[in-house]
This record gives C-alpha cells, sequence and structure tokens, in this order.
C-alpha cells in the first residue's frame, strides 16, 4: 500500500499529507514504503528533467490556491465562494486566465482546508487506523484543494463499495441510514445540466452538488469510523459476572 500512496504523491503532490499521517499513527512500514516510492520518482525525474521544473512548480501552487477556479466542475469551496462571489467566468472553462484574487475566497478556502485536513490528521490519532481512516484522509485531501475537478472525485466510487456493506448488512437497515447513502451517491454521480441556468444567480451554490454530496459520504465515514470504536470497545469491555 506504501509503494501505491508514494505513486498517488508524485502525481497529487498535496497527497503526501498521508505520509504525515502514517507518521502520527505510526505506521511506519507504509511511511518508508511511500516515501522511498516518491524519492526514486522524484530522483528520476529530476535527472530527466532538471530541478528547476521543481522549483518551478511551488509558485504556480502558490497562484492556483490564490486564485483557484470559478467554473462549475471545480467542486471545492473556492469555486464555490468563487461562483457565489460571481468572481470569474461559471459556465465556460477561460484556458488563459484564472479568477481575480479575492481574500474573501482565499480565507474561506485556507480555513475550510486547514479544518478537515487537521481533523483528518487528528482524529483517533492514538488508534490503529483502519481502511475506513484511509478512505476518510484521502475524501478530505480531495475536498480540500483549491481546484477539485468532478473527476477528481472518482476515489468516491470505492468508497461507497466500502460503506455500502457495512451500513447495508445490519438487519433491519435503517431506512435514514439507506437514504442518506442513496441521496449522497445521487448527488455525487449526476450531472445536473439544468443547474447551470441558476449560473447568474445567488441559487448557483447548488452547482457544487457533487461537493455537498462528498460532504455527506466524508460525515458517514466519521459515523462508521465512530461506530467501530464503540464496538471494539463493548468487546473489549471485561464481562460481570452474577453473584
Amino acid at each position: 500500500m506504501g509503494i501505491l500512496i508514494g505513486l498517488c504523491c508524485a502525481i497529487k503532490p498535496q497527497w503526501g499529507a498521508i505520509i504525515v499521517w502514517g507518521i502520527l499513527r505510526r505506521q511506519w512500514h507504509v511511511v518508508i514504503a511511500s516515501t522511498l516510492t516518491l524519492l526514486a520518482i522524484t530522483l528520476i525525474a529530476v535527472q530527466m528533467y532538471g530541478l528547476r521544473h521543481y522549483i518551478d512548480y511551488l509558485p504556480v501552487l502558490s497562484f492556483l490556491s490564490m486564485h483557484g477556479e470559478a467554473y462549475y466542475p471545480n467542486q471545492s469551496i473556492n469555486g464555490l465562494m468563487n461562483r457565489l462571489l460571481f468572481n470569474g467566468n461559471n459556465l465556460h472553462f477561460e484556458q488563459n486566465s484564472f479568477p481575480p484574487y479575492n481574500p474573501v475566497v482565499y480565507i474561506c478556502s485556507v480555513l475550510f482546508a486547514l479544518l478537515i485536513v487537521g481533523t483528518a490528521l487528528l482524529y483517533k490519532m492514538r488508534q490503529k487506523p483502519t481502511v475506513i481512516d484511509l478512505a476518510l484522509v484521502m475524501l478530505t485531501l480531495t475536498m480540500a484543494s483549491p481546484i477539485a475537478w468532478e473527476h477528481h472525485y472518482g476515489i468516491l466510487l470505492p468508497i461507497f463499495g466500502l460503506l455500502a456493506p457495512i451500513w447495508l448488512s445490519k438487519r433491519p437497515a435503517a431506512t435514514p441510514v439507506v437514504a442518506y447513502l442513496l441521496l449522497a451517491y445521487f448527488l455525487t454521480s449526476q450531472h445536473f445540466g439544468f443547474i447551470n441556468r441558476l449560473a447568474n444567480t445567488q441559487l448557483n451554490i447548488f452547482q457544487s452538488h457533487l461537493l455537498f454530496g462528498a460532504a455527506m459520504v466524508l460525515l458517514m465515514l466519521y459515523r462508521t469510523r465512530q461506530s467501530m470504536a464503540a464496538r471494539w470497545a463493548s468487546r473489549r469491555a471485561p464481562a460481570h459476572s452474577n453473584p
């Protein structure tokens, strides 16, 4: 798994936070494997293309975080705020330009990222991590990006495949939970072209339906992890004998 995480980090640098997540949980096999994989790819890239590409990439990341993208397929807080404040082109992708810097958009994006990433890194840090924890941090890093295109949320499909059996296997399955999962899947799997008619109104917030659905899934991951922890605690509790 560490090798795969290292490959992901080579493509999406912000996923390097998963290595920090592993360090905090003392998952040294994952940390070492992912770090060595990332280091090997970096050395090969530097040898082929030079170090300058990495140095030049830092101001690019800074620029993207400060401006973001207003185009509606950007399903992030940055995109939502840019659209809500009519800061940039909502309906058409402008290849050679970005939305003007807006301090409200930038501050909201940074605060949101700090909140959800910090929570994911520290949540149940002292407990042995599970696949739910890994899914949680991966989805968090996707949502925290200033530019999160629709296809970046492809990670949701395996997450639904992880969550559905856990909750639907309960007998009887709770109707609110089933409805919640179905609504989250509906919001994240469909393209609602008619909503773009609201692009020039304050109701353009509904263009961020994928982001809202992803937030529902994120909350469900936290709820699932909490439920697992409570179940484990009950199993570890000593049995009391009758007098």
